[in-house]
């Protein structure tokens, strides 16, 4: 379930969403948040997901493009928080001619602020490992759907 309230401010409107982010609830979202720009288009807009406590892909995509259009995202809790840079990330990277080397360079700051990169560290051991595992997944099913596999 999805809860959102308009609070109309002076030149700041601001749209508080609480609950799921999901499925239909997107589009009621999203069409409350185009007849507020077709209302005012030049508002900035301040779009408050402290109270929201799951997001899909759609709903990800719909944040992000509110950003890109000029939102505030408010955000609370690590997932939101995540969900927000991620938002930005993907604006900045759209939206401003950046030279490779300066995408990067942000792709490389998001995963640092965001703790990820010590979940891209991998040795030599460990990535011969995963690769070992694979191919002997691989051959296992290879060989059971062919038959041939001598332990049945």
């Amino acid at each position: 379930m999805l809860r959102i309230t308009i609070n109309n401010v002076a030149q700041t409107p601001s749209l508080v969403v609480e609950g799921k982010l999901v499925g239909p609830w997107v589009k009621e979202l999203e069409k409350l948040w185009e007849s507020m720009l077709a209302t005012e288009p030049s508002w900035a807009m301040v779009v408050d997901l402290t109270a929201m406590t799951f997001v899909d892909s759609d709903g990800r995509e719909l944040l992000t493009r509110m950003r890109r259009q000029g939102a505030m995202l408010v955000s609370a809790g690590v997932l939101m928080n995540a969900i927000a840079d991620f938002a930005v990330l993907v604006t900045r990277l759209t939206t401003e001619g950046l030279a490779e080397e300066q995408r990067m360079a942000l792709i490389d700051q998001f995963i640092r602020i965001q703790g990820l990169d010590s979940a891209f560290q991998f040795d030599l051991h460990d990535l011969l490992m995963i690769l070992i595992t694979i191919l002997i997944i691989i051959f296992w099913r290879a060989w059971d759907r062919a038959d041939r596999w001598p332990f049945h």
